[in-house]
């Protein structure tokens, strides 16, 4: 009881401390990141700071620096749910700048032109009907937009297709019906063009492998500063 007190009572009593860190805004190849000081270090103040930068002979400002180490290190991330009414219009509105009843007004006359299924979604799922028709017309459906793709896997993924999270009504994806170029051209064709190349992603586990880099620098060759993990 009287640990669990104390550490109650520093708990409330704690009060945070500003502190100053050292770190590089580094500028390579035309891109720009910020690497931290390593080994990692805190200054209490910034007289503190000022008088490590001058024994290491650092100063503020811009300096040449020698790139010491480069290390990449691939990454997978889940491919992205997909569409039901609120999350298309998010990438609607990011993408094209769209408001929301913008989308809903142009997913709804492609859905009264029997090109998408139900908008007014909240649904990211489909079931294993709605699968098999996909993977059927996909070709037909990149067809339309110039962008070939392999499929490697076509096993219905757990993430994109199960039964047993759709209720009323699935997720937001093209019917059987496969438009022409000349149809497409009197309708929204951003909408539908985002729309397959999102549902292509289904029968993907994960989207293409996130390159992320780890430099350690050294500036003016007297301290290191490193980025990422």
């Amino acid at each position: 009881m009287c640990m669990v007190y104390q550490r109650d009572q520093a708990i409330k009593n704690f009060k945070p401390e500003p502190y100053f860190e050292l770190n590089a805004e580094i500028l390579a190849n035309q891109q720009k990141f910020v690497a931290k000081l390593d080994p990692y270090q805190r200054f209490k103040d910034e007289a503190g700071l000022m008088t490590f930068m001058r024994a290491k002979h650092v100063h503020k400002g811009s300096q040449d620096g020698l790139i010491k180490d480069v290390q990449k290190q691939g990454k997978k991330r889940a491919s992205p749910q997909l569409f039901s009414l609120s999350s298309l219009q998010s990438a609607m509105n990011k993408r094209y700048h769209a408001s929301a009843s913008q989308t809903l007004a142009a997913i709804q006359s492609l859905y009264e032109a029997k090109l998408l299924s139900y908008p007014r979604t909240d649904c990211a799922y489909i079931t294993d009907e709605e699968f098999d028709y996909l993977v059927a017309n996909l070709t037909k459906y990149l067809g339309l937009v110039s962008k070939p793709v392999a499929l490697t896997n076509t096993t219905p993924n757990k993430r994109y297709v199960d039964g047993k999270k759709v209720e009323e009504h699935y997720a937001i994806i093209m019917t059987k019906v496969v438009p022409t170029k000349e149809k497409l051209a009197s309708l929204p064709i951003s909408f539908c063009f985002m729309i397959i190349l999102h549902n292509r992603k289904y029968s993907y586990p994960y989207s293409a492998a996130a390159r992320a880099c780890s430099a350690c620098l050294a500036v003016t060759f007297s301290l290191t500063f490193k980025n990422g993990t």
